[in-house]
């Protein structure tokens, strides 16, 4: 029974290493989340800018 959980854990561990992770909005600013809401501001992190992923900031 330790084995199947260990089993499943190690499952868990190779599938998020290999997901296609997608940015949120909040993460292509170098603000923290709580200083865009209060300050209503966003800098763009340098190596993340996109045009694309730029348009709706």
């Amino acid at each position: 029974m330790r084995y199947f959980f260990y089993g499943l854990l190690v499952i868990l561990l190779i599938l998020t290493i290999f997901k296609d992770r997608k940015i949120r909005k909040d993460e292509l600013c170098k603000e923290a989340l709580f200083y865009q809401m209060l300050f209503n501001q966003c800098t763009p992190r340098d190596q993340l800018y996109d045009e694309e992923l730029q348009k709706d900031t």
